[in-house]
């Protein structure tokens, strides 16, 4: 499909072979394919890389149909977590900590994965930090924003209606709806930043 100056790709017959919707597959809620961040525009140098992005993400797919899990290093978080993340993979890089956070985001793995400080790290004037210390204060606040955003991201999909598809062994939609339906106090984001 094409909608104005930005190319937009979904199934003939949205469910066929994907799910209708799935944050955790990269399926919007209007079936449309999650192929990024930024859409994709229809100039003629363009065209290849979103070719290329196509079959990648379709790559993924069929690992996610026989795995139920996404490919790692594959995904960025849902909605305006996905700007966070990238700044925390920025600072985390500037930090030298690059694999502890892909660690972190993967597997649930290594202080980062953990409880981060309230409010931040940033307890030193600025004079007296080192340009490392910036950036793990960046990567900190940052990833503080980014498991905000994914909650919030979480909360308006499940007070949309889509329901989970079930295909993944690990998604935060299902926790949540298995949590509601067992209690009339809304599913939450806890203090040691795991689903509740």
């Amino acid at each position: 499909m094409q909608a104005s100056d930005r190319l937009i790709v979904a199934e003939a017959v949205p469910g066929s072979l994907l799910p209708r919707s799935c944050p955790e597959r990269h399926v919007n809620s209007d079936g449309s394919f999650c192929l990024g961040l930024e859409p994709f525009g229809c100039t003629v140098d363009q065209v290849d890389d979103f070719w290329a992005k196509l079959r990648s993400y379709l790559l993924c797919q069929q690992f996610a149909d026989v795995r139920g899990l996404w490919p790692t290093g594959r995904w960025l978080s849902h909605g305006e977590a996905a700007h966070h993340q990238l700044a925390a993979e920025a600072a985390a890089e500037r930090a030298g900590l690059a694999r502890r956070y892909r660690e972190a985001l993967e597997f649930g793995i290594g202080r980062l994965a953990g409880p981060l400080p309230a409010g931040g790290c940033s307890r030193r004037p600025p004079e007296r930090r080192s340009s490392r210390r910036l950036a793990l204060e960046e990567l900190v606040d940052a990833e503080i924003r980014r498991r905000e955003a994914e909650v919030a991201f979480a909360d308006l999909y499940l007070n949309w209606g889509p329901r989970c598809c079930r295909t993944m062994r690990v998604c935060p939609i299902r926790d949540r709806e298995a949590a509601a339906a067992t209690s009339t106090v809304p599913p939450t984001y806890s203090e040691d930043r795991k689903w509740v």
